[in-house]
């Protein structure tokens, strides 16, 4: 396995555990009052949580496969600008959601 699907994998596990804890206490939290639901704490915390738990297990990977860390063959190198343009548009549809909700006012 190269060093990027390591990556990637420690960066999925990592996602899934976080986001996962903090939908699970939410969720349990949410009775259908959605603004009785005090989120934004736990929502700090779990972003917090996600940055470090992603540099520890980073920096764990670069420290176990040091050789690997700087190797990139072309496949990787093409993965990379895929998932990028992919990420880029999944981002512009995002916010130009986000300003069109916001332009006419949506009741939430």
């Amino acid at each position: 396995m190269s060093f990027p699907q390591k990556s990637s994998l420690a960066t999925v596990v990592a996602l899934v555990a976080v986001y996962g804890c903090y939908f699970a206490v939410v969720g349990v939290r949410l009775d259908g009052d959605v603004e009785a639901v005090a989120y934004k704490p736990f929502l700090v915390l779990t972003v917090v949580a996600l940055a470090v738990l992603m540099a520890v297990s980073h920096t764990a990977l670069a420290l176990l496969w040091p050789h690997d860390a700087d190797v990139v063959d072309e496949r990787d190198r093409q993965i990379g600008w895929r998932s990028d343009r992919v990420g880029g548009y999944v981002l512009a549809v995002g916010v130009c959601g986000v300003l069109t909700l916001a332009l006419v006012e949506a009741p939430h």
